[in-house]
């Protein structure tokens, strides 16, 4: 049996016009390429604390930070009105981040601490695992917000 298209249904479909529309998708990988090709560069060691806005980190080899007790392993911070970040870690290398434990009336550290104006992209094909610092008795935190997560296998 021949089956044919609806000519009601047909006539409703347009083309795409890219200067009207815009497909999120599209929209977004295009737009994370343009940022990082306007970013400067620098790479994340097992001293590294701080990531600035307007960097591509790269990571090399297997990197290992831990915040000292209550600490955060990595903070992120804006530069001017630059708030995105990417960390890149390459097949082969991995990252792991992990906040200080509790002490006291110190809560635990954050493995990356984002403030909320801030962004921040993982790429890559390398292993990344962030873990929060034990409470440990430790005093009041703050509440964490929404993330979004494309592209990556958790276990």
């Amino acid at each position: 049996m021949k089956k044919t298209i609806n000519e009601k249904l047909f006539s409703t479909f347009q083309p795409f016009d890219f200067s009207t529309r815009a497909c999120a998708v599209v929209a977004a990988l295009c737009a994370a390429a343009n940022a990082r090709a306007e970013m400067g560069a620098g790479t994340i060691t097992s001293s590294t604390r701080e990531l600035v806005g307007g960097m591509v980190y790269t990571v090399q080899g297997n990197v290992s930070i831990t915040g000292s007790a209550g600490e955060n392993a990595l903070t992120v911070k804006p530069s001017g009105s630059e708030t995105r970040v990417v960390i890149d870690i390459p097949e082969g290398a991995s990252l792991t981040v992990t906040g200080g434990a509790g002490s006291g009336s110190t809560g635990g550290g954050a493995g990356i601490f984002l403030p909320g104006d801030m962004a921040l992209y993982i790429t890559g094909k390398g292993s990344f695992t962030a873990v929060g610092g034990a409470a440990a008795g430790g005093g009041n935190g703050a509440s964490g917000g929404n993330a979004e997560v494309s592209g990556w296998n958790f276990k």
